[in-house]
């Protein structure tokens, strides 16, 4: 609310105008009224669905009372995400590899103690996703990617995995050099070549300010601008050594990653974030 204020007043001051969402006021209006001191077990996903309608960004077109709009979210959104990363539509070959990668991951991740279990939230997460967005991404794909893309990480020195302080700028472009070596890994497997694209991209931003290459949104992957808000998401909600990161709740998290969303994620991937984040959080 507080930001739909600010940027009012500075329209105002601007322009001498500033647009006005009826339609928007109007679903909150609705979302508010169905919350009574009767159904106080409620409270918390009404509360929900009333924030996701108060910003364009996390607007799920949630409907109070809406049967139709209910109907469609349920029968498009998955009941909850998988116990595993690895999808059920899948060859044994692919399957042996997907299995191998994820093991391959675990001293991995063992190595730093912030690590543990990443790949697998991760990848479970991702398919979950994938499948609201309506499974644009290969999903066996995107699976090796999001188990794979933090395997360069295994060659940085640990103290700089587990520094305090900031990191200087030699230590941060040694840290961005992962990309490079968990892209190496894949770049001889042809048929994984989608997933080390993935892999590749997955740090790069929509507005060109990402790395290694500064590419832009037309030029990144659909697998790596969804693995880049997981990635990102995973982090906030997961303690890490930089003392001047602060681990927040996954509601949190999710109002953390919107506000920072502008020029660094696809606002398409981000809308399928938010309505499967949303469909979670308020189960």
């Amino acid at each position: 609310i507080m930001d739909k204020v600010k940027i009012f007043v500075q329209s105002c001051i601007q322009t001498g105008q500033a647009e006005y969402d009826k339609d928007m006021y109007e679903r909150l209006v609705a979302a508010i009224i169905c919350i009574t001191p009767d159904n106080s077990n409620d409270h918390e996903q009404l509360l929900a669905k009333a924030v996701l309608i108060l910003d364009p960004s996390l607007d799920l077109g949630i409907e109070i009372n809406d049967a139709s709009t209910t109907e469609k979210t349920t029968s498009s959104t998955p009941a909850s995400v998988a116990t595993t990363g690895i999808p059920k539509s899948i060859t044994n070959i692919e399957r042996e590899d997907l299995l191998f990668f994820r093991e391959l991951m675990k001293p991995i991740e063992k190595r730093s103690r912030y690590w543990e279990g990443r790949g697998d939230r991760i990848a479970k997460l991702a398919g979950y996703i994938n499948k609201i967005a309506g499974s644009p991404i290969n999903e066996v794909q995107l699976a090796v990617a999001c188990y794979m893309h933090d395997f360069g990480m295994a060659f940085m020195p640990v103290n700089v995995l587990h520094k305090q302080e900031q990191l200087e700028e030699v230590e941060f472009n040694l840290m961005r050099s992962h990309v490079y070596k968990s892209a190496r890994l894949l770049e001889n497997l042809t048929q994984w070549d989608e997933a080390r694209k993935i892999v590749m991209q997955h740090h790069e931003r929509i507005d060109g300010s990402g790395y290694p290459l500064g590419i832009k949104e037309d030029d990144i992957c659909d697998g790596a601008k969804l693995l880049g808000i997981l990635d990102t998401f995973d982090a906030i909600t997961h303690a890490r050594a930089h003392e001047s990161h602060l681990q927040r709740p996954k509601k949190k998290a999710v109002i953390e990653i919107n506000r920072i969303a502008k020029g660094q994620f696809s606002t398409k991937w981000m809308q399928a974030f938010n309505s499967g984040m949303a469909a979670l959080l308020t189960k």
